[in-house]
């Protein structure tokens, strides 16, 4: 299995790159966002607090929130792309 995991702004650059490609049998987004940390640990502080998802964190599977299809454990299959966003902010 496949997936593509695409980072904006700080996580990104934690990451060093604005992809990563998973290629393990995931069926979860948690298991998605369990690989990424895995390979990156340092991304943990940006994305959990207290062990859990932290609610501004904003992941998209093939461009739907995850808060409108079953938070992290939206299902993912072979093919889907990943968005991770960080808190968004302007004026």
């Amino acid at each position: 299995m496949s997936i593509k995991v695409i980072l904006f702004a700080n996580y990104r650059e934690i990451v060093g790159s604005k992809e990563v490609e998973i290629n393990s049998p995931l069926s979860t987004v948690q298991e998605v966002v369990n690989e990424l940390t895995g390979k990156f640990p340092a991304l943990i502080p940006f994305l959990y607090h207290e062990g859990e998802l932290k609610r501004y964190v904003n992941i998209l599977v093939n461009g739907v929130t995850i808060k409108d299809t079953g938070g992290l454990i939206t299902p993912v299959s072979d093919g889907n792309e990943i968005k991770v966003f960080p808190p968004v902010s302007g004026g």
